[in-house]
């Protein structure tokens, strides 16, 4: 039986001192000190062993969550407690910084997603879909004027000789099919209109 303090156990069973020291006192049998006024001394095996049988372990929990003295997937390395098991890495300080920058990915997380569903509550976002169906009908409408404009400058381009000309024509015929399709974009990308899609 290896006596130690009610911190060394404590640390060795990955619970707070204050727990265990609480726990030792509703069970005197566990302290092994014989001194008067002394601090406790107890046997970790002893406690794990007298709590795994008078214990609620649904109630029961180590610092990391886990249930009291279960052992986690990968305990960080030189987590040894005084009676030489290892124990979980719920209160070193390494664990702390990985919990504290979960916690902060997490509140990230949770306001990126508050401004998402704000955004799409003012209707400042459009959904993928309307945006894809819109790019499809602005792709449509430039294959049509692109069509209308080169048989209108087939027809224009018969008569003509002067590449002067030619180079006029087609300026005109580019500022006109470009304004039509900046008209036609403009109805497409109308709130109102993918509102009401």
């Amino acid at each position: 039986m290896k006596l130690v303090t009610i911190t060394q156990a404590a640390k060795a069973i990955d619970v707070h001192k204050s727990t265990l020291s609480r726990y030792v006192s509703a069970n005197p049998k566990l302290n092994h000190q014989t001194e008067e006024g002394c601090a406790p001394l107890v046997d970790v095996d002893e406690v794990l062993e007298h709590r795994a049988e008078n214990l609620d372990q649904s109630k029961s929990g180590n610092r990391a969550g886990a249930p009291f003295n279960t052992a986690l997937d990968e305990p960080s390395e030189g987590t040894t407690g005084v009676s030489g098991e290892r124990r979980s890495p719920g209160n070193n300080k390494q664990s702390d910084l990985g919990y504290r920058k979960a916690a902060t990915a997490e509140k990230a997380i949770k306001a990126k997603s508050a401004q998402l569903k704000l955004a799409r509550d003012m209707s400042l976002v459009v959904a993928r879909s309307d945006v894809e169906s819109a790019a499809f009908e602005v792709g449509q409408k430039l294959l049509q004027e692109l069509a209308i404009r080169n048989r209108h400058l087939a027809e224009q381009f018969a008569v003509l000789d002067d590449p002067k000309d030619i180079a006029r024509v087609l300026s005109e015929a580019d500022r006109e099919m470009l304004e039509r399709i900046a008209d036609a974009f403009s109805r497409i990308f109308e709130p109102d209109t993918l509102a009401a899609e």
